[in-house]
């Protein structure tokens, strides 16, 4: 079977594992070795994950890791390795380990991270990744509350970098995007609009200047309205709600992958607009006819269209309520 670029898996593996060893023969003599060897199974196991080896993947890394930390024991000068290493053990472990295991590596990555971004400020960047990945994980495990804390940290490291380079920029806004998030898990809807909100103002002048932008700031805009409604303020979603149903419409003018989100904006509007008293049929009869277009060549999009049809019906049932209420105050 061809792996990545074309080359056959079963060659690509048996080259990484004659790797490891001769590394691990290298090792065996000579403990100046044991830094290559790490590297080594480090490698494997990256390339056991991208193949969908899980198991082989975490049994590679956690040798690199067992390995790397003798070496790391007696040169702390490869601390920065030590962490990489690390980082990769929390995402080899991810798709199949308990989530214990999964946090444990990403948590002594970051005591790494931060340990190298207190001696040496050039680290920060690393501490500020470090610890969004961290959130993520917690947030994915249910680990809600650390999930808060951890991404405040990550946001206020985040702040701390340059914000003239694009990269970190970007950091910033996946951690007030996840922190918005884990406010908003956690029943915490107030504080969860100022982040979603501050995306928002960051992503405006970037869509303006180049329009590849465009599709970001449209979930931005999305997410915000759900803050919004998660929050109690039903006119600024529904604000939000039409803005983003304006640009995924110009994007799916533009290119038909954008059609599914312009759907899912336009049941997303239908709700809003229901919220403050108005008839989200017409919204969601368009979501609808969208979702039963583009269900009729992936059937895979058929629960996503049952849902939306089910809450078309429920905005039928609440316009007929509210044209009967209105003939009852007139007679």
């Amino acid at each position: 079977m061809a792996g990545p670029h074309g080359v056959d898996e079963a060659e690509l593996v048996a080259a990484y594992e004659s790797n490891v060893a001769a590394q691990r023969l290298q090792a065996a003599g000579n403990p100046a070795h044991r830094a290559h060897l790490a590297a080594a199974l480090n490698n494997l196991g990256m390339l056991h994950n991208a193949l969908g080896r899980h198991a082989e993947a975490v049994a590679a890394v956690e040798e690199a890791v067992a390995v790397f930390r003798e070496v790391v024991a007696e040169d702390p000068g490869r601390r920065y390795e030590f962490a990489v290493i690390l980082t990769n053990l929390g995402i080899v472990r991810a798709p199949t380990a308990p989530d214990a295991d999964v946090l444990d590596a990403f948590r002594e990555a970051v005591s790494w991270w931060r340990a190298l971004a207190a001696d040496d400020p050039a680290h920060l960047p690393d501490l500020a990744e470090g610890l969004l990945k961290l959130g993520e994980q917690c947030g994915l495990r249910g680990r809600d509350e650390d999930s808060v804390t951890v991404h405040e940290e990550a946001v206020a490291q985040h702040r701390r970098l340059d914000p003239g380079n694009p990269v970190h920029v970007s950091g910033l806004l996946s951690a007030l995007t996840n922190l918005s998030f884990a406010y908003n898990t956690v029943g915490r809807s107030a504080d969860a609009v100022p982040p979603a909100e501050e995306v928002v103002a960051h992503l405006r002048a970037p869509a303006a200047a180049n329009p590849a932008h465009r599709p970001d700031l449209a979930q931005a805009l999305t997410r915000l309205g759900n803050r919004y409604q998660a929050a109690g303020r039903a006119a600024d979603a529904l604000r939000c709600a039409e803005e983003a149903v304006a640009l995924e419409r110009e994007l799916a003018a533009e290119d038909p992958d954008h059609v599914l989100r312009l759907a899912q904006a336009l049941a997303n509007l239908a709700h809003a607009r229901r919220e403050v008293g108005g008839s989200g049929v017409p919204a969601g009869e368009e979501a609808v006819a969208l979702l039963q277009r583009l269900a009729s060549h992936d059937a895979a999009l058929q629960p996503v269209l049952d849902v939306v049809s089910a809450n078309l019906e429920n905005h039928r049932r609440a316009a007929g309520d509210h044209k009967r209420k209105k003939r009852f105050w007139r007679s």
